[in-house]
């Protein structure tokens, strides 16, 4: 299925949704305009976002998050890429491609949060949840998936909450005392030892042990 928008291609791929830009990468308030006029079709079924080899900056999937799938209550699925600085921003944000061995997107719905959570607040969710601002301390976050905080994280998170050890956290600044990943618990009990206090990082168990990766935030594509 094509959009009269020759910018914007809607393409049934077996129970998925494709939304790619043929023609160049449009605004992200045509791509809205595009999926608000697909009516249920574009909101009852899972999307994926496949950018080709257009470069897509950080601002753009943000302001696409945040404005048009959050509002629209859209399901991605996926986002696929084959250029390599996208691709880097998409790992940034939290949402691997769909070549990666486990994406930040999975088969459940991902929950997108567009305001800071405080302490005394809490957020549970069956699926992936980014939230676009930070987590205070005294505030949490339950999700069977993935964690991604676009802010600062000084909460507490429970990522593959009931089980799930393949489970990721992402923050742009980690300054929290403890994080929870399917069974497993990480106490930080001194800043200072922890090489990655305030920094960008993802998380990640292996073995069963938390394995933090420093992401470089490219801030021209910001």
């Amino acid at each position: 299925m094509t959009e009269q928008k020759t910018d914007v291609m809607l393409r049934g791929r077996g129970a998925i949704l494709q939304v790619s830009f043929p023609s160049g990468l449009p605004t992200v308030s045509d791509v809205g305009k595009s999926l608000k006029d697909a009516g249920q079709t574009a909101r009852g079924i899972p999307l994926v976002f496949d950018f080709g080899d257009l470069e897509v900056s950080r601002h753009w999937i943000l302001h696409l998050l945040t404005d048009v799938v959050e509002i629209q209550d859209l399901i991605v699925k996926g986002w696929e890429s084959s250029n390599d600085v996208t691709r880097q921003v998409l790992s940034n944000l939290g949402l691997a491609d769909e070549a990666s061995h486990r994406p930040m997107v999975t088969d459940s719905t991902t929950a997108i949060l567009s305001h800071p959570l405080r302490s005394g607040q809490s957020f549970q969710h069956d699926g992936d949840v980014i939230l676009v601002g930070n987590l205070h301390d005294g505030a949490e976050i339950q999700a069977t998936g993935s964690v991604c905080i676009l802010g600062t994280l000084k909460g507490l998170v429970h990522a593959g909450y009931g089980g799930d050890n393949e489970a990721t956290v992402i923050a742009m600044s980690y300054m929290a005392n403890h994080i929870r990943i399917g069974t497993t618990v990480s106490v930080t009990k001194d800043p200072a030892d922890c090489p990655w206090w305030g920094r960008p990082v993802s998380i990640a168990l292996r073995n069963g042990v938390f394995v933090a990766k420093e992401l470089r935030i490219d801030t021209n594509n910001a």
